[in-house]
């Protein structure tokens, strides 16, 4: 038996001699016949400290997973809740995953959220108590198949399919722009929603780039108390994007989403202090602020922390911290940190030089909207650095790039004074 099957069956004995010192009252006696509302209701009182009963998240998984293994979806699905937050034991992605299936085969349409989830992002191959589970590779398509059939009913859904076809918003604009547009003409529209929307407006996704549009509707959400909005409309105010500047209202914003606990304000009040331009220079104050953000787990701080790191801003210069900032937030999907990743491993800076995992990094980058990583696919598809040489998908980036504004790849391509390469 291994150490980590050993531990399980030492939990499980514990749940159950807990279980029968707590009392052997009806709803007890019931569960242990199998009965699966009684086990659901037991598990919830131990989950909870309900009706009398201890706190106890290991007697409540054991009770969950009688449910489950009777059969019962909602007995699955909140085994797979416990075993993916870690509740009552160590966290299980795999065996939640292979839960939240099962659930969703049964008609629970928050375990297919879950599931589409952890599809959408892959899950790592485990030993686990339970037996030996296969890795599953992300499959952002199939994810977005089942929320999009559970969308039309759970609003949940429809948020979390917004989010992905956003994220993917090169291969789906043509959906995304009018499930945005729908929800935002509703009565009540969810202000997540509003800004994806809103972000869309700004970007022009989908041919949909109206920067007047984006504040009106920011504003709705900030209206409704939402403070990444409040902090998006301060820097559409202060920068005069789409509306007349107005820092009075912009300073007004940013204070009130900070007061909310706004990770992207903290950003954007750190970027004033650090350039000067709002607030006076201090580039001590504007690394704590990264900072506090970046506890949040907000990408951007992280990347601005890197940045801070790799030149010594407000903080000693550390390229090995750098490197563990720029990979956090590239991990989590920030664009821009995903190109400063990429040029840490084609440079060597806090790691060790590696042409193809610079490549890597640049393509994801590419993909997630960075110019600078457009630019930087396209020239390494060019000279075949860390990748094979191929010309035609290195012009299509070279391409792309300079739509989005690069300088530097619309003179590769001979689109400026520059000339050709």
């Amino acid at each position: 038996m291994t150490k980590t099957r050993s531990a399980a069956a030492v939990m499980l004995a514990a749940a159950v001699a807990l279980t029968g010192a707590a009392a052997e009252d009806a709803l007890v006696r019931r569960a242990r016949t199998g009965d699966a509302e009684s086990q659901l209701q037991l598990a919830d009182e131990f989950m909870f400290g309900r009706n009398g009963r201890p706190v106890s998240p290991p007697l409540a998984v054991y009770w969950f997973r009688q449910a489950a293994l009777g059969g019962s979806p909602v007995g699955q699905y909140n085994l797979a809740m416990c075993y993916l937050q870690g509740w009552g034991g160590e966290k299980r992605p795999a065996a939640a995953f292979r839960y939240f299936g099962k659930a969703m085969t049964g008609g629970v349409d928050k375990a297919a959220l879950r599931y589409a989830e952890q599809l959408h992002d892959g899950v790592p191959a485990a030993t686990d108590p339970e037996g030996e589970f296969p890795e599953v590779k992300p499959d952002p398509d199939g994810a977005l198949n089942i929320l999009r059939r559970i969308a039309p009913r759970d609003r949940e859904a429809q948020l979390l399919l917004a989010r992905y076809l956003f994220r993917h918003a090169d291969r789906h604009a043509d959906e995304l722009l009018p499930l945005l547009e729908r929800h935002a003409s509703g009565s009540a529209p969810d202000p997540e929603m509003l800004i994806l929307y809103a972000a869309c407006l700004r970007s022009g996704i989908g041919g949909g780039g109206d920067s007047q549009l984006a504040a009106r509707v920011l504003e709705r959400a900030a209206a409704a108390g939402n403070p990444e909005a409040m902090a998006q409309l301060a820097e559409i105010l202060h920068g005069g994007f789409g509306v007349k500047v107005d820092h009075a209202r912009g300073d007004e914003l940013l204070d009130r989403a900070l007061a909310l606990g706004s990770s992207r304000a903290m950003v954007v009040r750190g970027m004033e202090y650090l350039t000067g331009l709002r607030y006076p220079h201090d580039p001590v104050r504007a690394f704590e602020l990264f900072r506090q953000a970046a506890k949040k787990e907000y990408p951007p701080a992280w990347r601005q922390l890197g940045l801070c790191y790799a030149s010594g801003i407000g903080t000693p210069r550390s390229e090995e911290l750098a490197f563990q900032c720029f990979f956090h937030a590239a991990r989590a999907g920030d664009a821009p940190a995903q190109f400063h990743l990429a040029e840490c491993f084609r440079y060597g800076r806090g790691t060790e030089a590696d042409f193809a995992a610079a490549f890597y990094w640049y393509a994801r980058g590419a993909a997630g909207g960075s110019p600078d990583a457009m630019r930087e696919t396209g020239e390494a598809l060019l000279a075949g650095r860390g990748t094979a040489p191929n010309r035609e998908q290195a012009m299509q980036w070279l391409e792309r790039a300079a739509r989005a504004g690069d300088r530097s790849a619309a003179a590769a391509l001979g689109l400026s004074d520059a000339g050709p390469f």
